[in-house]
């Protein structure tokens, strides 16, 4: 079970996804915790500072000249993609135009928007 509470406001369009060996610290990098998956799979979002912190950072961890402190964050990451629309389906929701009955599981992000 996660230990943190999802993030309210998330923009989808600011979402990440990092595939971990291990659970990571992500609130020393300035990331939040928004949820987790059986195989490590973490769903991120930096704000606009944060952002660029955080590419900076992993910048320097590939080129090898950042702080021991972010090869051992970045040294437990096997990959990290944008948050897509394939991760808003799941296997078995129809495609394409649907004109019949499905039943479907859904996963909600709070917001904070009024709309």
């Amino acid at each position: 079970m996660p230990s943190q509470a999802p993030t309210e406001g998330v923009d989808p369009r600011t979402v990440f996804k990092v595939k971990a060996k291990t659970r990571l610290k992500l609130e020393q990098r300035g990331l939040q915790f928004l949820g987790d998956t059986a195989d490590w799979r973490y769903f991120v979002i930096p704000d606009d500072a944060l952002a660029s912190k955080f590419l900076t950072e992993l910048d320097q961890y590939v080129a090898g000249t950042g702080p021991n402190v972010l090869r051992q964050f970045f040294g437990n990451i096997e990959g990290i993609e944008r948050y897509g629309p394939s991760d808003r389906a799941g296997p078995g929701l129809p495609t394409g135009d649907f004109s019949g009955v499905a039943l479907v599981d859904v996963l909600l992000w709070a917001s904070s928007d009024d709309i």
